[in-house]
């Protein structure tokens, strides 16, 4: 008998497969990519309004005369990275009086505020950390109970629009007994004294 040789058929050489990198194992599933989507959107969206400007106005911290609560003055300021352009403020006025108390439960109706408001308030570019000053006085000659809000308008410096915050104050005694500037949301009821 003859042995035959078996010819053996050659192998076809197939490249080894490419090793997958993790992102490309994570990003198989579609449920994943849709995620990744989502979470990289929101994280530019909040990274965006971090940096984005915002206007703020802090209460006073001390009065000038004990008997005139208005003789005090309010910082505008911006508190955010980018500038401020064009940023304006007025006073609205919600209660003012000379009388012992203000009334109980006064709230504001933001649709109808009326607003005071001086060319030295008027118009300002505020940089990082930039303020100016709004002093009631420049208004109003005396009171000894008072509840107003500082109408603060501007515009961003990379956005072509005008943007609006209300912040407001009201004076009450404390425990001593001295007048204090207290902040409050707009539309609350003021807590009673």
């Amino acid at each position: 008998m003859s042995k035959r040789k078996r010819k053996r058929s050659k192998e076809v050489s197939r490249p080894e497969p490419r090793p997958r990198s993790v992102f490309q194992m994570a990003m198989a599933h579609p449920l994943v990519a849709l995620i990744s989507l989502v979470a990289t959107v929101a994280g530019s969206v909040f990274g965006a309004l971090i940096l984005l400007p915002r206007a703020i106005v802090s209460p006073p911290s001390e009065m000038t005369d004990p008997n005139n609560v208005l003789d005090v003055s309010f910082d505008v300021a911006n508190g955010g990275l980018k500038p401020l352009m064009d940023t304006s403020a007025c006073l609205a006025v919600g209660e003012v009086s000379n009388g012992p108390a203000l009334s109980r439960g006064f709230r504001f109706d933001p649709s109808h505020l009326s607003r005071l408001c001086r060319d030295t308030w008027q118009h300002h570019d505020l940089g990082m950390d930039d303020r100016f000053t709004v002093r009631p006085t420049d208004v109003f000659t005396h009171a000894t109970q008072a509840d107003i809000a500082i109408t603060v308008s501007y515009r961003p410096w990379f956005l072509p629009i005008r943007r609006e915050r209300i912040f407001r104050f009201f004076a009450v005694k404390d425990y001593s007994g001295r007048t204090m500037w207290r902040s409050w949301p707009l539309t609350e009821a003021r807590p009673v004294n």
